[in-house]
């Protein structure tokens, strides 16, 4: 897994390079960020999820801290 996917590309040309040098040159490497519309929609479902787990936090500890 990568820590930061932006790092997808440089690491789809590693790996192509490695399989090159490994005489499989026939398979094709390809970045999930390089394959279009997908790649958009999941980069941003997770900022919805992440701001809706930050607005989720922030209204339970509203309710907790104002309840009786």
């Amino acid at each position: 897994m990568l820590k930061d996917y932006r790092e997808s590309d440089a690491a789809a040309r590693l790996i192509a390079a490695h399989l090159a040098s490994a005489g499989l040159g026939s398979l094709s490497v390809q970045s999930w960020t390089s394959l279009g519309d997908v790649a958009a929609l999941i980069s941003l479902a997770g900022k919805i999820y992440f701001w809706g787990e930050i607005i989720v936090a922030f209204l339970g500890a509203f309710i907790i801290a104002t309840s009786p």
